[in-house]
């Protein structure tokens, strides 16, 4: 929106590292920097990914909540 409004602002976005291993992630990164947009994403590693079983981490979280 701010770009579209051609304003000064800019989106700032946190996030965990195990949301880097997640596909819509990567396509976020891409869009922001296809699209030229005014984002900063900053990752906090908080070492979730580690705790989590590789299972979770392969098919994501999200995949484990539907069942």
């Amino acid at each position: 929106a701010a770009k579209y409004r051609k304003t000064e602002q800019v989106s700032l976005t946190f996030f965990g590292e195990a949301a880097a291993n997640i596909g819509s992630f990567h396509e976020a990164l891409n869009m922001a920097g296809l699209w030229k947009l005014p984002a900063i994403f900053v990752i906090e590693i908080a070492v979730y990914a580690r705790l989590m079983n590789k299972k979770d981490l392969e098919y994501g979280i999200y995949e484990e909540a539907k069942k």
